[in-house]
């Protein structure tokens, strides 16, 4: 019961923070593509048009990974927990479009980014308990801006993906 206790207490930044990272997503595009219409406009929201629950969840995949790879920058955690939420998300999206190249892909970029967070974490504590040397907080904010890169990177490629094995879907019904 203790291990429960602990492990709940180390996921709480997360159990906090990701409704707070929803809102203000959904507030900025709100804010962004409320006040005017253009045909990038359209055509963003013209993506999400006609998903089915399935595109649905895989999106829905891609935004928790994307999550936890932009809470894993602020968020100092056990290496289990960074290859648990960085790369089951994608493990399960690859099986649920029974793509395994997208797999293979996915397996081996996660496997990266959660490199660059150990080493992250690393310099972090290298930082906190030893001594900080301006090239040693050089070198932290470059794998921060990495795990950042490589988060988004995963994100479009496999959101690319989806939309277009919803268009192949597409162009099957139309002919």
């Amino acid at each position: 019961m203790v291990d429960f206790i602990d492990s709940f207490h180390k996921l709480l930044p997360y159990f906090i923070s990701f409704p707070l990272f929803i809102f203000i997503i959904s507030l900025i595009l709100q804010l962004i593509y409320s006040k005017n219409v253009s045909d990038k406009n359209i055509h963003l929201f013209g993506l999400f048009i006609n998903l089915n629950n399935k595109d649905i969840l895989l999106i829905a995949l891609l935004l928790v990974q994307l999550f936890f790879i932009i809470c894993s920058i602020f968020v100092n955690s056990e290496s289990f927990y960074v290859f648990l939420f960085v790369i089951a998300p994608v493990v399960f999206f690859s099986l649920l479009m029974r793509n395994y190249y997208a797999l293979i892909s996915n397996i081996i970029l996660s496997v990266f980014t959660c490199a660059l967070i150990i080493f992250k974490d690393v310099f972090y504590a290298y930082i906190n308990e030893v001594y900080f040397v301006w090239y040693v907080g050089l070198i932290y904010v470059v794998l921060c801006l990495s795990i950042l890169t490589f988060g988004i990177f995963i994100f479009t490629i496999n959101f690319g993906r989806v939309v277009k094995n919803k268009k192949l879907k597409n162009d099957e019904k139309n002919k």
